[in-house]
């Protein structure tokens, strides 16, 4: 089936914009969005990604070979083990915005 729908300029760059934060055309954006499915932005996935490789750059610069103190140390790998965790929160969060998706997908 086939919808017609009159958008305003404004609106019509808005949809693009939107459609594509979650790597979507236009028109899945819209047919996702008027069934109710939640639209999952890529955005988090993205963000992940670079804060992986953001602690990956960091710990093949990490010098073995400094006098750092106990205390120095202990910032570094607090700091290392953050990036990573909220890598890792993002991915779950994603995944569970996915799964929801589907779930309700397979409702209609």
């Amino acid at each position: 089936m086939r919808l017609t729908v009159r958008l305003t300029l404004d609106q019509w760059n808005k949809l693009q914009h939107e459609a594509a934060k979650a790597k979507l055309t236009p028109s899945e954006y819209v047919r996702r969005r008027s069934l109710g499915l939640k639209v999952v932005a890529t955005s988090d996935q993205d963000t992940a990604n670079e804060l992986r490789r953001i602690g990956r750059m960091l710990k093949g610069l990490y010098p073995r070979d400094a006098h750092w103190t106990a205390l120095e140390q202990a910032k570094y790998w607090a700091t290392m083990n953050k990036l990573f965790s909220t890598a890792e929160k993002l991915d779950a969060r994603r995944a569970k915005k996915i799964r929801a998706n589907e779930e309700g997908s397979d409702v209609s």
